[in-house]
């Protein structure tokens, strides 16, 4: 009889000992932090807020993330400081696994960033010859435009978002759309993009500008790649 009370006692200690044990791998695997890594292209980068399009090409939304204080590596593994990321930038970003439901759409939670490549920066470029037409944020005081383009593909359809999106961001308060599906309104303006003579470091554009059906500029630009970047050249 008191062998089997010593037995149980010894029982019961045994399975005391091991809850905290089971606590503590339960809490553990709760706490168990998610991390996915996305690839993402920067098209824009405002101060430390870098703006980015899916690698992929079919993925029309536009991401955005705050570089500041992140840990950025290069391709060889070395770590850079933020100033580092450029437009054209192929970057995995990794993070909670979560995007924030916003305008543009906020990745959650960003543990690094990792460069993986680059390319001719093609919506910043264009972004910019844009803008340097105009001596202000409100081009002509015209709040509403249409860009159109015509010639050589250049931008792809999630590229063309991101070009809307910046434009609507340095023209204040203007209403910016890519090729838009209906003839421009008499009081908007109109821009058309006619791009010709691309090689692999080349290119030719010339931007018409219209305000109703009178023509207000022309521009034409030569273009040359240089460091992997699209650079003007008369």
């Amino acid at each position: 009889m008191k062998k089997k009370r010593v037995l149980s006692l010894f029982c019961i200690l045994c399975l005391l000992s091991s809850l905290p044990s089971c606590k503590k791998g339960s809490l553990a695997k709760q706490t168990t932090l998610r991390t996915e890594e996305f690839n993402v292209e920067i098209v824009y980068k405002q101060n430390q807020y870098c703006y980015a399009v899916a690698s992929d090409g079919n993925n029309p939304t536009i991401y955005t993330f705050n570089a500041a204080g992140l840990p950025v590596y290069a391709e060889d593994g070395t770590n850079v400081t933020s100033a580092a990321l450029t437009p054209g930038m192929k970057v995995a970003v990794s993070y909670d696994g979560y995007v924030l439901e916003t305008y543009p759409a906020q990745f959650s939670g960003v543990a690094e960033v990792k460069i993986n490549g680059s390319r001719p920066n093609n919506v910043d470029f264009i972004a910019k010859q844009l803008s340097g037409l105009f001596p202000s944020t409100s081009p002509e005081e015209v709040m509403n435009w249409d860009v159109s383009f015509s010639g050589v593909t250049y931008l792809t359809e999630n590229e063309k978002r991101a070009l809307e999106f910046i434009l609507r961001e340095k023209w204040t308060n203007a209403t910016v759309t890519i090729d838009p599906s209906s003839e421009t309104e008499e009081e908007s303006g109109s821009i058309l993009i006619q791009v010709d003579n691309v090689t692999e470091s080349t290119l030719d554009l010339i931007i018409s500008v219209n305000i109703g059906s009178t023509e207000k500029i022309t521009r034409n630009v030569h273009a040359v790649l240089e460091n992997g970047c699209w650079k003007m050249k008369n």
